[in-house]
């Protein structure tokens, strides 16, 4: 039988059962590829983005436990999860910009007037900054 870990405060996700690790990954690899597909309606892009996202998870678990970076492996798992999670929240003001930049590229128009606004920029860092922080609390 599987017990709840009895620390608290260090390290209290990276105590939990490689289960609940493998499922917060799977959940934050899955919040992008719905993000995505909601997005453009594609399937070629929601499975690009969705391969990305594993190869992103495996670089960073298998860099963990070969030691590469100062985090176990189950740390590493944490701070994939919540840095695709903050990514993909920082990327939803942008999400209209993006849909009529991928229709325009289907009517043939050049992309040339497209321009991102620095608002959007800015409030992805920040989500991105915040979701990392948390993870780095909640995973050392």
């Amino acid at each position: 039988m599987v017990s709840w870990p009895d620390r608290k405060g260090a390290e209290i996700l990276a105590q939990l059962p490689v289960g609940w690790l493998t499922a917060m990954a799977a959940f934050a690899t899955s919040v992008p590829c719905f993000g995505m597909y909601c997005l453009l309606r594609t399937w070629r892009s929601t499975a690009i983005v969705g391969g990305v996202s594993v190869v992103f998870l495996l670089v960073m678990t298998a860099s963990g436990y070969l030691g590469v970076v100062p985090y176990s492996a189950r740390q590493m798992v944490i701070m994939y999860s919540f840095g695709l999670v903050g990514v993909t929240v920082g990327a939803i003001p942008a999400g209209r910009l993006f849909r009529d930049h991928a229709a325009g590229r289907h009517q043939n128009t050049t992309g040339e007037d497209f321009v991102f606004p620095a608002r959007h920029g800015i409030f992805m860092l920040v989500t991105l900054s915040i979701a990392s922080l948390l993870a780095f609390l909640l995973a050392t």
